[in-house]
């Protein structure tokens, strides 16, 4: 369906992280403002966890591995503050399909490896986590490499910042469930230190 529409073997696009994704969603049509070049600006503070994402459609007629690997971030080829993870479809009673769970991708060549279904779209994540020890702080620029089986290489640029502000090493709130903290403690919350 998409091939005779001029769309590409393989395409890259960003959405909203939040966004609902299915098997099916669509990426912007070829030559469209939205279809533009893809890139990604994360800006976090040390021990602040942040994800951010990528989708994939492929459009060729068997399925395909995509491998991935980063330049120009600390940590080389495979970031120890950074994980790859490939969004898998889950079926759901009230909608039809969504992507909800977050698999760590197949760790290979150092890189990841994430499998691309023909004529389907993927969500890949990525998962930054900086500590001092793995990641200053800075500004850093630097980007995704992703090669496909067919010899198609794509570059995500990526604009990664983490801050000299730090999060606690120790969570100091747990919260299992959303509720108000100004009602004496329902549902197990508790004042306290």
């Amino acid at each position: 369906v998409y091939r005779p529409l001029n769309y590409p073997e393989i395409m890259l696009w960003r959405v909203n992280r939040w966004a609902r994704q299915t098997p099916w969603t669509a990426p912007p049509r070829p030559g469209s403002a939205e279809a533009g070049r893809v890139s990604l600006n994360v800006r976090l503070m040390l021990n602040e966890r942040r994800g951010e994402v990528i989708n994939i459609a492929h459009f060729g007629k068997t399925s395909k591995m995509a491998s991935i690997t980063f330049t120009g971030l600390p940590g080389g080829n495979m970031p120890p503050y950074l994980t790859v993870r490939q969004a898998e479809y889950v079926a759901q009673q009230a909608s039809a399909w969504d992507a909800d769970a977050l698999p760590v991708a197949e760790k290979a060549l150092g890189g990841w490896r994430v499998s691309l279904p023909a004529g389907l779209s993927r969500q890949v994540w990525l998962d930054f986590r900086p500590d001092r020890a793995t990641c200053r702080p800075g500004r850093y620029l630097g980007g995704m490499n992703l090669s496909f089986g067919n010899g198609t290489k794509l570059y995500v640029p990526i604009d990664l910042t983490v801050e000299s502000l730090r999060m606690p090493d120790r969570k100091t709130v747990g919260v299992t469930m959303w509720d108000y903290t100004d009602c004496g403690g329902q549902f197990g919350l508790q004042d306290g230190p």
